[in-house]
């Protein structure tokens, strides 16, 4: 700050200077500059630095957090009924119309185990962003041409939750108001160059979105691109699903949580002949979506892998 102020100053009495005074001023300037730069440089090494060493004890706490307590993996495919989705394949959906989905995105957070006294142990830095889409440019925000490359995440592993009995799994589709409404915090994977933040479609608040849904509709009642979206505090909700039976953890153990996403359930729930458009101006629309979506979840098993 220091140093800004005297530049200033520097200019303003520059104009008033003999060539002399004016030549030590630009030799002083540029000393300054030249040091300025030497100092950015060194904190750009710096930051890299720590960065490294950040991943490396992240790393190292990783490894040991695997001795100590279960490794443990949240499966959660994309399914359309019996099949496992296949982008772009026409499924049948109400009135003799056909879905083909272009991508489906959504923001899974806040996961945590339930013990037999219905308490929870949550996963720290539980945001995960599960999802099933092709290549994309970015566009919220930037005009860079960066492309986001073809993607498809349905499953989560971690190994904070001790060992323990557990008889059932809690999840959120959505965000957190404190996240959702203060983009800048960061926690987990959540971050504005996802791909998942309000654009254009969402001027009248800043926010992720919840749920993104693109498909195409052919049939009776002619084509047409589905787009749903929901990104509200009030498009929150919570999945809890009970265990067939309760599951005893032990370090080092690998076990699986096995939960499909069905979206015939969801399509069927959200009738896309009737809602093609789902976003900023249809909050009760939204509100159904969101409902949706966390009724389309099925818990198919919990146990130890084999």
């Amino acid at each position: 700050m220091r140093r800004a102020l005297s530049l200033i100053a520097i200019l303003a009495t520059a104009a008033s200077c003999g060539d002399n005074d004016l030549q030590a001023e630009i030799d002083d300037l540029t000393a300054q500059l030249a040091t300025t730069e030497a100092e950015l440089a060194q904190t750009a090494q710096q930051r890299d630095t720590f960065k490294q060493e950040r991943d490396a004890l992240a790393g190292a706490l990783a490894a040991l957090e695997a001795k100590v307590n279960p490794v443990i993996s949240l499966e959660v495919p994309f399914v359309f009924g019996a099949e496992a989705l296949e982008l772009n394949k026409a499924y049948p959906v109400a009135g003799g119309d056909t879905l083909s989905f272009r991508e489906v995105r959504y923001w899974l957070t806040g996961v945590a185990l339930e013990r037999p006294d219905h308490s929870f142990v949550d996963v720290p830095d539980g945001y995960y962003l599960v999802e099933a889409r092709p290549e994309q440019p970015l566009t919220n925000g930037t005009e860079s041409a960066l492309m986001l490359p073809a993607t498809r995440r349905e499953a989560i592993s971690f190994t904070s939750i001790p060992s323990g009995t557990y008889v059932g799994i809690r999840f959120h589709i959505g965000v957190d108001p404190a996240h959702n409404d203060d983009l800048s915090r960061t926690a987990g994977e959540l971050h504005t160059l996802k791909n998942m933040t309000s654009d254009n479609g969402w001027m009248w608040f800043t926010s992720y979105i919840f749920t993104k849904t693109r498909a195409d509709l052919a049939g009776p009642g002619g084509a047409a691109v589905v787009s749903w979206d929901n990104g509200s505090n009030d498009d929150l909700r919570e999945v809890h699903l009970a265990f067939p039976s309760a599951i005893e953890t032990a370090a080092a153990v690998a076990y699986k949580v096995r939960v499909k996403a069905d979206l015939e359930t969801l399509a069927d729930a959200v009738a896309p002949r009737q809602r093609v458009v789902i976003g900023a101006g249809t909050p009760g629309d939204r509100s159904l979506l969101a409902d949706a979506f966390r009724d389309m979840f099925v818990l198919e098993s919990a146990a130890a892998v084999p």
